[in-house]
């Protein structure tokens, strides 16, 4: 297996956009949650803007910031790189110096892994700054109050890059799997939600729709604290549910992504 990832990782560690995208995800996610300090009057039912970066709540609003950043710069760049390999036939040459075509889809799905652990790397160290340093009558005990969310939010990175692995191999080139990556998530599945389901049925089943579970994973933490926006159920699946219902879709992604990469043309 570290032998597919080293290869996967001398394909891209000199790429331009590849080193781009990391090392803005880096940036965005240690910096962004500072425009908080800006809001110097927060609106109820939120205390003041402290609660931003206090342990424990810092591990949910870092959370919600990095589902946005995830699903940008890690979830855009797992569609660039897996259709780079076929316009640049990268995977046909793979295979004639000898890898099979399960290796290769290993070797992508080892790089997906290891970007979702350094996303979610950056994640911790970033919450544990900030909670650290702004947490009144700071104890320890309050870091592991909320530490839930270390799973949580790797598993929602996992949602994001299996879903840009899939979008990248169906469509292949660069420009329509990065379209329909971004258009899907931003508008299509929504559209299907609220647009379509809920008109036609009023139920709460138009929550667990895919890339809706994934994101539910690290839900807007100030949507918890309000209510239900009017509406007969909960408007963001629980924990438990967002866990199963993006696990179950995450595990059918990986088998019709493997079937495509398997049994397509390179």
């Amino acid at each position: 297996m570290m032998h597919l990832l080293k290869l996967e990782w001398l394909k891209y560690k000199s790429n331009v956009v590849f080193q781009v995208m990391i090392i803005l995800f880096t940036i965005c996610m240690g910096s962004l949650i500072l425009i908080g300090k800006e809001f110097k009057e927060v609106p109820p039912p939120l205390p003041d803007n402290t609660v931003f970066f206090r342990f424990p709540s810092v591990w949910d609003y870092q959370a919600y910031i990095g589902n946005w950043l995830v699903f940008f710069f890690i979830g855009v760049l797992v569609v660039y790189m897996t259709a780079n390999e076929f316009r640049n036939k990268t995977l046909r040459q793979n295979i004639i110096t000898g890898l099979t075509r399960t290796d290769l889809f290993m070797a992508k799905l080892l790089m997906g892994i290891t970007l979702c652990l350094y996303a979610t790397l950056v994640y911790i160290i970033s919450s544990l700054l900030y909670g650290i340093f702004n947490t009144p009558d700071f104890a320890w005990e309050l870091i592991f109050e909320n530490m839930i969310m270390i799973p949580k939010f790797l598993l929602m990175s996992f949602g994001y890059v299996i879903f840009g692995l899939l979008m990248g191999i169906l469509f292949r080139k660069s420009g329509l799997s990065m379209f329909m990556y971004l258009i899907y998530i931003m508008f299509i599945e929504l559209i299907l939600r609220w647009g379509v389901h809920y008109q036609l049925w009023e139920h709460k089943s138009f929550r667990y729709y895919p890339m809706n579970a994934v994101e539910d994973l690290a839900p807007n933490p100030i949507g918890k604290l309000v209510e239900n926006f009017q509406l007969p159920f909960d408007l963001f699946l629980s924990p438990q549910e967002a866990v199963i219902t993006s696990s179950v879709y995450i595990v059918l992604f990986i088998w019709v992504t493997y079937r495509l990469f398997v049994k397509g043309n390179m």
